[in-house]
């Protein structure tokens, strides 16, 4: 559900590295593409394992062109954005999520 908090928990990275989460509604972009939501962004550190747990509240991602109707349910992605090649980004790590709304 849209503004509930959720626990994410992530594994497979590099030991003591830093991760910045973002929620967006696809796992792969050309960069002027507003795919994020940057108001719904996690830092997170890696343990000795590379693997993490951290809190996260869910927004709604950016849906281009369109606005959110009452009683939505959407697939959004949660991942660390890394640059790939000139000008796509891809989310490395990403979660497949649902979320709804009222």
């Amino acid at each position: 559900m849209v503004n509930a908090s959720t626990i994410l928990h992530g594994s497979g990275f590099r030991p003591h590295h830093k991760l910045l989460l973002w929620e967006c509604s696809v796992r792969t972009w050309v960069v002027p593409m507003k795919a994020c939501n940057h108001r719904n962004a996690v830092t997170v550190r890696t343990n000795a394992v590379g693997r993490f747990t951290v809190r996260f509240t869910v927004l709604v991602c950016p849906k281009p062109q369109r606005l959110v109707p009452a009683g939505f349910s959407r697939t959004c992605y949660i991942g660390e954005p890394q640059v790939q090649g000139v000008d796509t980004v891809t989310l490395i790590g990403a979660a497949k999520i649902t979320v709804t709304g009222p």
